[in-house]
Parts: structure tokens; sequence; C-alpha cells
């Protein structure tokens, strides 16, 4: 899957971002709990690696240029 994120997670971080408990996030989007609850960690999981991948390049080549090459990194991954 080349998308970041999933519709189906985009849509449970919108209900999260906007108050839902994990329960009834299942119940809107006809999944289990545990579903849900395993998507938001993975999102969880996604956010920190970015975040760790962004501070080293940015401590190498400076925040603008970091930026670009995790970018550029996660193209190349993705073919």
């Amino acid at each position: 899957m080349n998308e970041i994120i999933s519709t189906t997670e985009g849509r449970i971080m919108k209900l999260r971002a906007l108050g839902f408990t994990q329960a009834e996030i299942a119940e809107k989007l006809g999944i289990s709990q545990s579903a849900v609850s395993q998507r938001l960690e993975l999102i969880r999981k996604r956010a920190i690696q970015e975040d760790q991948d962004r501070l080293f390049w940015s401590l190498l080549l400076g925040p603008g240029a970091a930026w670009l090459f995790v970018k550029l990194l996660k193209t190349l991954g993705e073919e």
C-alpha cells in the first residue's frame, strides 16, 4: 500500500480527534474495538518513526533538507 494511512485509519483519526471513544468509533465504522485499538497503535508507531527519522536528518542536514530527504526515502521505498 502506497498510502501513509488507509481510508479507515483516516476515519478513525478524525473520529478520535472529535472525542469519540474507541467503542463508539468501532460501532460507527462497523469494526471491532480491538481493530480500532490496533489501528490507533499502528498510527502512533508510524508517527513516532517519522519523527525519529526527521530528527535524525534534521540534525545531519538541517530542518528543510531533512523533510525533503525523508520524503525522498519514502518515495523510493514505495517503488
